[in-house]
């Protein structure tokens, strides 16, 4: 690959697709996200200035934006023939909604069911909210023109909050989601020549021969990509 290939090893937003697991998020127009972690200084008697600071819980929160088309931002997913994302309801929870009756009768039925059956049953059920989405990995991938690419994930998303809006003033129409997440990885490069295998972590030329550009990284999903992050972060600490 020539010198002024390897220097335009930027991406832009056009660059990069984003997918839950292997379902490519098409409707997704930005995302952001920060880290926080509570640090403190330890002061003792006689100095001014901290001794030390002591390090605490951390913890990683950002938001979606979605361009909205003719079904909400993450239908694709609260719909997943494969159950993937259900949550696990209350039998009754549309109890009022499913029978018009009030909250007494439905107060009713679940006691009676608690003292039949000793326990309540739950039902496996197709979300009805995004907050009702169960924890979901999202994957970053950009690939530039150029054939370069880099990868990122952010691991055990739960959505908080959701919400639009209308008007005959915009041109297009947005949903905005607010989430917290477990962790994340940092921004890993993909040297086209050089692929990690995700079973052994050994590099494969896998790319040889083939057409420049055509890389796997495209197939790749969150739940793959945390073991190859493992296995670069190994292959750069042997090469230290």
């Amino acid at each position: 690959m020539g010198t002024n290939t390897q220097a335009y090893s930027s991406f832009s937003g056009i660059d990069i697709i984003a997918a839950v697991g292997s379902t490519v998020i098409g409707t997704l127009q930005g995302i952001s996200y920060s880290v926080t972690r509570e640090k403190a200084p330890v002061y003792t008697f006689g100095s001014a200035n901290a001794r030390s600071f002591s390090r605490g819980k951390r913890g990683l929160a950002g938001s979606m934006i979605f361009t909205l088309f003719d079904r909400s931002a993450l239908y694709q997913i609260m719909r997943a023939d494969s159950g993937e994302f259900d949550y696990y309801a209350h039998e009754f929870e549309q109890y009022t909604l499913d029978s018009n009756t009030n909250v007494w009768d439905w107060a009713a039925d679940a006691s009676k069911q608690i003292s039949d059956a000793g326990g309540v049953r739950t039902v496996k059920r197709h979300a009805e909210f995004a907050d009702q989405i169960m924890p979901f990995n999202i994957t970053l991938i950009a690939q530039n023109e150029y054939g370069l690419a880099a990868w990122m994930a952010i691991l055990g998303l739960e959505i908080l909050n959701e919400g639009g809006g209308l008007s005959v003033d915009d041109i297009t129409n947005e949903e905005q989601m607010t989430y917290v997440a477990r962790s994340k990885t940092a921004w890993v490069p993909w040297v086209p020549d050089e692929v990690i295998d995700p079973e052994t972590g050994n590099f494969l030329n896998s790319l040889s021969g083939s057409v420049q550009g055509e890389t796997t990284i495209k197939t790749i999903g969150a739940e793959g990509v945390l073991e190859q992050y493992k296995a670069w972060l190994n292959v750069q600490g042997a090469s230290s």
